[in-house]
């Protein structure tokens, strides 16, 4: 672990001296041995070729001097050949232990690396602080959190508090200051300064008192900036939640009453103007009801609250009343609205109730956007990939290339906003989101001028087998 350490006091740089000097004594001592023991060696083997001769003097000596005498010069040689002996073996174990240490120093070198790469991973950084020695070191991911990418002359590492943004100092000095007085335990977090990166940082240390009374603390670092802001965007959903749930019912209990006496007012006897009042305020009243369900089901599509009642459906019946639906929609501006029904045998795996609102939708969006005497037509077909496409398809305007990516997002009219066409740009957002919360798929595509396709594609419930046929459903188109 790549470690900055930062010590005040002239001792520090005579201790490292001084602990230097032990090592390269011992080196040189060990380098002067085994020359010796080399040189005597090399010694021996270069007069091997003279053994004989060596052993036949001695025989001549042996006849010629006194038994005492032999022996001591016998003893003599012993004597030298235990020193040679004793000198070989120190020096092979002298580089046993030189070995030994240069494997010790590599398997720490790889277990620093691993750890660096395992506090990188983790994003958690950690630190040692000696107060009274003034003694501050680090690990590199700790240096990283605090946006020190590199040594920085100009900054002072001692400056623990240099770092921290200047709203939270004060907060961390005090916890700081009572860890190295008394010993408590350090848990809290602090923004770093927007110079350095401005994460937020998440600190625990524990205080160990050395055999000398000093105290340190030591301690990790943790960047819990992401964490914070899920959290911070969890309660900002929650609190949206709530208030919608709030609204939705204050606004329905007095719309709903606003709608029941409209209605009323219908049955009553009314002139021509009277009862185009009253029919304006049943539309508004309807348009903002709608507005009301709208926001509740893309609040809980977005918090993942949407509750769904999945269960084999039969395609044929909910595209035969989603028809039935919109026909009334259509007939005054003479648009035909046509439907080929699937054989009664095939059943998708969705929500039914959800499953015609989006569908409902669809078909209304286009009525809705197309043109006096234009033309419906919806579809249902099984893919080869066992899925089932229900397409629905219309002679409007169309849609510009440009703004598809943003038909499917929250309150997006697509400038439909400045005609006279109703809508509260919600639908097409939630109908997206349903879907896909049954496990399907909705696309688009779209020629300008040519109308446009909508395609939502579910899963085949059970085994589809095809029976006799198609039937083809159409609402005429009535005159003005």
């Amino acid at each position: 672990m790549e470690e900055r350490q930062h010590k005040r006091g002239a001792d520090s740089a005579g201790q490292r001296r001084r602990v230097a000097v032990k090592p390269a004594a011992a080196i040189v001592g060990a380098t002067l041995l085994s020359a010796l023991a080399l040189a005597v060696i090399a010694g021996l083997t270069a007069h091997a070729s003279t053994a004989q001769a060596l052993s036949e003097a001695a025989q001549q000596y042996q006849s010629q001097t006194s038994s005492a005498e032999l022996k001591a010069t016998l003893g003599a040689v012993a004597v030298v050949l235990l020193l040679l002996a004793g000198f070989a073996i120190f020096y092979l174990r002298a580089y046993q232990a030189h070995a030994e240490s240069d494997a010790l120093t590599e398997e720490l070198r790889r277990s620093e690396a691993h750890l660096a790469r395992a506090q990188r991973l983790a994003g958690v950084g950690s630190w040692e602080w000696e107060p009274e020695g003034e003694l501050l070191s680090f690990s590199a991911e700790h240096a990283r959190l605090h946006g020190w990418t590199s040594p920085d002359p100009a900054e002072d590492p001692m400056d623990v508090l240099g770092l921290v943004s200047p709203d939270d100092r004060p907060r961390v000095a005090e916890a700081l200051g009572k860890a190295a007085t008394d010993g408590t335990p350090v848990d809290f977090d602090y923004r770093v300064r927007e110079a350095y990166g401005g994460r937020l940082i998440h600190v625990t240390a524990t205080t160990v008192t050395g055999p000398d009374g000093r105290r340190r603390l030591i301690g990790t670092s943790l960047d819990v900036t992401e964490r914070f802001r899920r959290a911070e965007a969890e309660r900002a959903n929650r609190a949206k939640d709530e208030f919608i749930s709030r609204m939705s019912h204050e606004l329905r209990t007095p719309l709903n009453a606003v709608l029941g006496f409209g209605q009323l007012l219908t049955m009553s006897d009314l002139d021509e103007r009277q009862r185009a009042n009253v029919e304006h305020i049943l539309s508004a009243g309807r348009h903002l009801l709608d507005l009301i369900n709208e926001i509740l089901d893309i609040s809980r599509i977005e918090s993942g609250d949407l509750r769904l009642s999945l269960e084999p459906v039969s395609v044929r019946s909910v595209i035969g009343d989603a028809v039935d639906l919109v026909t009334p929609i259509a007939e005054p501006r003479r648009i035909a609205v046509s439907a080929t029904l699937p054989d009664p045998d095939l059943w998708v795996h969705a929500d039914a109730q959800r499953f015609r609102q989006v569908l409902l939708n669809l078909l209304s969006n286009a009525v809705k956007y197309n043109h006096a005497d234009g033309h419906v037509e919806v579809a249902a077909a099984v893919t080869l990939e066992r899925r089932v496409e229900i397409v629905v398809t219309d002679d409007g305007p169309g849609i510009a290339p440009d703004k598809i990516d943003r038909l499917f997002s929250p309150f997006e009219r697509l400038g439909a906003e400045q005609s006279a066409v109703e809508g509260t740009g919600l639908g097409l957002a939630v109908s997206r989101g349903m879907i896909e919360a049954m496990g399907g798929r909705i696309a688009v595509r779209s020629t300008p001028g040519h109308g446009a396709t909508f395609t939502i594609e579910l899963d085949v419930a059970g085994e589809h087998r095809p029976s006799a046929g198609n039937v083809a459903l159409s609402t005429a188109r009535s005159g003005a």
